[in-house]
């Protein structure tokens, strides 16, 4: 744009406030300020005396001045000054210069106005499919009327700067079209990302971006600097010094390359390929979790489970955010929805995706910088690629195995609104033969009675030996780990508290619950328990999980499950 632009570009700001962005820059030839509020305007009416200061709303007013169907040669004025207006006539090029406001119409977690975006804008954003989602975010409404502005002066050269939310580069089903059809109308210039409570009053927990864009230039990837605080730790990335911000007490901590994800390719969409659109259900009744081993009692829950489903896998977006709380699996229904049944034919892309995420999710205290990445369907040229049968197997495993997440569970006589129901962990990782030696070695009657009815093999005892031959030494490692666990907690079984808290009668017991028992047995100091056995299995094991965790986490990234990716320099 030149080093004199605020000279050689019509300055638009329309959504001004107090006029921050431009206070502080001298020489506007042609600025034009505007905002929904008088207010802002006389609080700040000593700033930037030479431009042309207006009360506008941008996302109501003369909304399409170029009416498609109106025959006109010259779009009206409406209510924009006459000054603007003739600049816009004279296609002189323009520069929208933004920081919209950052609230949205549904937002999980966050705070937010259910009737901030219903505007003019977003009735028209509407008529395009698969804008819905991006409809509800003002930063996007503010965009979609730079883009009628453009159309409806003909205007030659554009270039829009704006700080926003950057999520809506990652693309996907929410912000795909929307990203597809703005990028026709302008490249990606450059952008830099640092932590949203940089401004007052907004959340440390996510980032904000300000990029630049410009409808006469060449495209370049959607690569932002990555800034911080002078004194705050950075991600995992080595520390830039970034001499030219150091001035301003900032320090460049790395470079993100945003890809966005095609709609339809996302990891969700891969897990889900060959799930019927409508699937059969499976016969009722049977039981809908909250979590490992407690009932969803909801007289009308959202999860079900397809015919021939033995767990759910509960998958909530394609976002890293959401890979901390919102994804897991479960040996049966899980009340809330929002995944797929697991079945033999879902099993292991349900098994990968859960490893993947939960592998690759960031420091809290980092969240802010990747948060909003997406995760895409993977890249396999040849699915019978030993390398691709080996990641398979250590995702398998990993998900049998993660404190966040791993919530698989065996119950008996489960109380499930009136009827008495039983859990099958179909996700037990060892032979039946092996608990009812441990259990008749301990005379464990309540145990014994229990293989006895319900001991067929399980899932996934079959699946890891007919797989065998792709088990790495981390996974061997971390399921040695495991059945060490079912060992380690048998005498536990005959403690009446400690069976009852975490259903220890059933012999498939899942690692949620094992671990659980371990842990309170440790805490109240059990006699029955091992203490010097069960300290030294915790550091092995965490030692394990931490092997195998990082061993997925590399995969991830070479098979392109992570579309984006974060490096200490600048990306080529």
């Amino acid at each position: 744009m030149g080093e004199t632009w605020f000279k050689d570009w019509v300055v638009w700001d329309p959504a001004c406030g107090t006029k921050n962005l431009t206070k502080d820059i001298a020489g506007f030839s042609s600025l034009y300020l505007s905002t929904l509020h008088e207010e802002e305007l006389a609080d700040s009416a000593s700033r930037n005396p030479e431009a042309t200061s207006f009360v506008y709303d941008f996302l109501n007013q003369d909304i399409r001045l170029g009416s498609e169907g109106e025959d006109r040669a010259t779009p009206p004025r409406g209510d924009l000054p006459e000054a603007l207006y003739q600049d816009l006539l004279a296609d002189r090029p323009v520069l929208f210069l933004m920081n919209p406001p950052y609230a949205t119409s549904t937002n999980q977690g966050a705070s937010h106005k259910s009737e901030v975006s219903l505007t003019q804008v977003r009735q028209a954003m509407l008529q395009h499919p698969g804008y819905s989602h991006a409809t509800q975010q003002l930063y996007t409404q503010f965009l979609f009327r730079v883009q009628q502005l453009k159309a409806d002066f003909a205007l030659s050269r554009v270039a829009v700067g704006i700080f926003s939310n950057e999520r809506f580069l990652t693309g996907g089903k929410s912000f795909g079209p929307f990203l597809d059809d703005f990028c026709e109308d302008f490249s990606f210039q450059s952008g830099f990302f640092f932590r949203a409570s940089e401004f007052e009053q907004v959340a440390d927990t996510w980032g904000i971006s300000f990029t630049l864009w410009d409808s006469q230039a060449i495209a370049r990837p959607f690569d932002l600097q990555v800034l911080a605080d002078i004194s705050e730790d950075a991600p995992a990335v080595p520390a830039l010094p970034g001499p030219e911000f150091l001035d301003l007490g900032i320090k460049t901590i790395g470079w993100r390359r945003v890809r966005p994800v095609s709609p339809g390719k996302a990891l969700s969409d891969w897990v889900k390929e060959f799930v019927p659109r409508r699937p059969l259900k499976a016969a009722e009744p049977y039981v809908r979790l909250s979590n490992a081993l407690q009932v969803n009692s909801a007289a009308s829950p959202r999860g079900s489970l397809a015919a021939g489903a033995f767990g759910f896998f509960q998958n909530n977006s394609d976002s890293v955010e959401h890979s901390g709380r919102y994804v897991a699996l479960y040996s049966s229904a899980f009340g809330s929805g929002n995944g797929v049944s697991v079945t033999e034919q879902t099993f292991t892309r349900c098994a990968v995706a859960f490893a993947v995420r939960k592998a690759t999710f960031p420091d809290f205290k980092d969240l802010w910088v990747t948060g909003h990445d997406l995760f895409s369907a993977p890249i396999v040229p040849d699915e019978a690629d030993p390398a691709w049968l080996r990641f398979i197997y250590d995702c398998v495993v990993f998900s049998l195995a993660s404190r966040s997440g791993s919530r698989q569970s065996a119950l008996r006589r489960v109380d499930y609104l009136g009827q008495e129901l039983d859990v099958l962990n179909e996700f037990f990782f060892l032979p039946s033969r092996r608990v009812t030696n441990l259990a008749e070695d301990l005379k464990l009657p309540v145990l014994t009675a229990d293989l006895a009815i319900h001991g067929k093999e399980r899932f996934v005892f079959s699946w890891l030996e007919a797989n065998a031959a792709a088990k790495t030494s981390s996974a061997k490692r971390l399921l040695a780990c495991l059945e060490e666990l079912v060992a380690l907690t048998m005498p536990l079984r005959a403690n009446e508290l400690l069976a009852h808290e975490f259903q220890l009668t059933a012999w498939d017991a899942g690692f949620w619950q094992l671990l659980g028992a371990l842990e309170q047995a440790l805490k109240s100091h059990s006699p029955i328990l091992d203490t010097p056995k069960a300290e030294a299995w915790q550091a092995e094991f965490d030692v394990a999980f931490k092997e195998l965790k990082a061993q997925v986490a590399q995969q991830a990234k070479t098979f392109g499950f992570c579309a984006s990716s974060l490096a200490a320099a600048k990306p080529r």
